[in-house]
């Protein structure tokens, strides 16, 4: 088998990014090189036969492009043509890297920014720094905003235990019009086996994604589901927060007076 050799891609010159592919590769052959004691149990063979295929996929991955499509989703034609020239709010925005997206494709609606005064604080100067040319917008602010059109959360209540969520989306109901609404970018996460949620896609218009490809389980397995496990994992430990399940989201809504209508 002939070794992987580092070509340089297309965002290697990023300045955020340029050595996130050389560090990944690093990472793994590090990891291929390391010797293991004997494999003794069926839980430490079964793994170690697809070790390195894995290993393989993260060596040819290229994480800039990945990290950089990220959110990118978020100017997909979901309604913003059809909003008049009002406010769209960020909600837990940060510096307002994901409001971007959305000024870029749809300039004329007005973007404010909404978090707390430390994640907001060096707002001004990441737009100066990278958008120079749209620094005017979006508004940063600290303080509630009313009746604006839309309040735009991305990957904000994964953050949060559900009494927490269930607060967020009071309030947020509490500020919004009759005509407010609430747009959530957040990971649904599916199920590794058999479940009821085609129960649930009729009332809440969801999308049907095509089912995983067999012997793959219903969550894809560990491209997928895992995935979503290791999430899942780093935000409870963080932030005693959780990745949720599309019965779990229903359950949030439930229990507070969302403006969620589909998902």
């Amino acid at each position: 088998m002939s070794p992987t050799i580092y070509k340089p891609g297309p965002l290697d010159d990023d300045f955020a990014l340029g050595q996130t592919t050389r560090v990944l590769i690093a990472a793994a052959y590090q990891i291929i090189a390391t010797v293991r004691g004997p494999m003794e149990t069926i839980q430490d063979y079964a793994p170690a036969m697809y070790l390195s295929s894995w290993l393989g996929v993260a060596v040819e991955t290229n994480i800039p492009d990945i990290v950089k499509d990220s959110g990118s989703q978020v100017s997909c034609d979901i309604y913003w043509k059809d909003l008049k020239p009002d406010s769209v709010v960020g909600v837990g925005g940060s510096v307002g890297s994901v409001t971007h997206l959305l000024v870029k494709a749809f300039p004329d609606l007005k973007y404010i920014v909404h978090d707390l005064p430390k994640a907001i604080g060096q707002t001004d100067e990441y737009w100066q720094a990278q958008y120079p040319d749209e620094a005017s917008n979006p508004v940063k602010t600290g303080r509630p905003i009313s009746n604006a059109s839309v309040y735009m959360m991305h990957f904000v209540l994964h953050d949060w235990p559900a009494l927490k969520c269930h607060t967020i989306l009071n309030h947020l109901r509490a500020a919004a019009s009759k005509t407010t609404k609430l747009i959530l970018f957040e990971a649904i996460v599916p199920y590794a086996c058999p479940h009821q949620m085609a129960l649930f896609r009729e009332r809440w218009k969801l999308v049907r994604v095509g089912k995983a490809p067999w012997p793959l389980l219903s969550n894809s397995g560990l491209g997928v589901g895992g995935f979503h496990t290791m999430f899942d994992k780093q935000m409870v430990t963080m932030f005693n927060g959780q990745e949720r399940t599309l019965p779990e989201f229903i359950e949030l809504r439930r229990k507070s007076s969302s403006l969620l209508t589909s998902m």
